[in-house]
């Protein structure tokens, strides 16, 4: 399982909890998608075979609109593109069926998904309490520029 594969770091990110187990409630939510409201999009290493998934990206739907995106990458395959190419996919699957607003509650200290997300969004409205951060953001245009 990709969880049990992340550092403990990486599990604090993405999770906003040190959790060294996902609980089978939480698995299960996170497995579940209905390709329209819930979906889920993963890299994997084909040299790994069965246990190769590497990073996922999923969204939720809030309303009609308005979806919430996370993504995690293990350790040893971030900084390599992978979620970069995995937002990309999972930006344009959400666009294609109607969600134009993004919502990401992320670590206030994480900068690398900041980074990330900023390639792809422009924030709309920010809010932070408590070392945690929600952006919510609508999806650059091409002909728009991220700043740095």
């Amino acid at each position: 399982m990709l969880h049990a594969r992340l550092s403990p770091r990486t599990r604090y990110l993405r999770f906003l909890s040190p959790i060294p187990t996902l609980p089978d409630a939480i698995v299960r939510r996170l497995a579940w998608v209905d390709y329209r409201r819930r979906l889920a999009v993963v890299a994997e290493d084909e040299a790994a075979g069965g246990a190769g998934v590497v990073a996922v990206a999923s969204f939720s739907a809030i309303d009609e609109t308005t979806a919430e995106v996370a993504v995690v990458v293990q350790d040893d395959w971030q900084r390599q593109g992978v979620g970069t190419a995995l937002v990309s996919m999972l930006l344009d699957a959400a666009e294609k069926r109607g969600f134009d607003r993004f919502v990401a509650t992320i670590a206030a200290d994480n900068s690398i998904i900041r980074r990330l997300l900023n390639r792809f969004g422009r924030v709309v409205t920010s809010h932070t309490s408590l070392g945690v951060s929600e952006l919510v953001f609508a999806r650059r245009r091409s002909w728009e520029s991220a700043v740095p």
